[in-house]
């Protein structure tokens, strides 16, 4: 904790200026519709800020917007009487949880994936990966791995297909119905 001093007899500590970053990131989560379990952390801040006298607001922005998984930067403008006394920069961690589709065991490329391969298991979701994950295991009848898939591997979009029925060359019957005759 800073103590305040003579010339500067106020302080906010640094706890209360992680409180006000944390808070205005959880804003934004809710007024963009976040319903999934989250943590944040403070990465780096200041230690506390000593103040003269006057009475303190403060406004918060998100100046590059947020962003899971890696470091979202808080900008706190700290105002005496209504005029800009001091701005400070947070960084701050989000870590966003969803449930997930996960192997269950070692896929072989070109496998069939059965309910025995996958379970829905909670993992962190960073936003720097633009593939669509799976939160639901009813996507996956019929579908082969586009790729070896180690256990525990979080299952995205481009890592299934469905299977090659037909490959190029292979003979294929087809049989027609024309007026009755075959």
């Amino acid at each position: 904790d800073i103590k305040p001093t003579e010339q500067l007899p106020q302080v906010m500590q640094k706890s209360q200026i992680a409180d006000i970053a944390i808070s205005r990131l959880e804003r934004a989560l809710r007024e963009a519709g976040e319903t999934r379990r989250h943590t944040i952390d403070v990465r780096t801040m200041v230690a506390g800020l000593r103040l003269p006298e006057g009475k303190i607001s403060y406004e918060a922005f998100i100046p590059g917007g947020y962003h899971y998984g890696m470091p979202t930067m808080v900008r706190i403008d700290v105002k005496i009487n209504g005029e800009l006394y001091k701005r400070l920069n947070c960084s701050m961690m989000i870590h966003l949880y969803d449930n997930v589709v996960v192997t269950t065991r070692q896929i072989k490329p070109e496998t069939l994936i059965t309910a025995d391969d996958i379970r829905l298991e909670e993992r962190e979701i960073f936003s720097r990966n633009s593939f669509r994950y799976y939160t639901s295991l009813d996507a996956f009848d019929g579908m082969v791995s586009t790729k070896a898939l180690n256990e525990g591997t979080i299952i995205y979009d481009y890592f299934i297909k469905p299977p090659i029925v037909v490959r190029f060359g292979m003979p294929v019957p087809i049989r027609s119905n024309i007026n009755g005759v075959q």
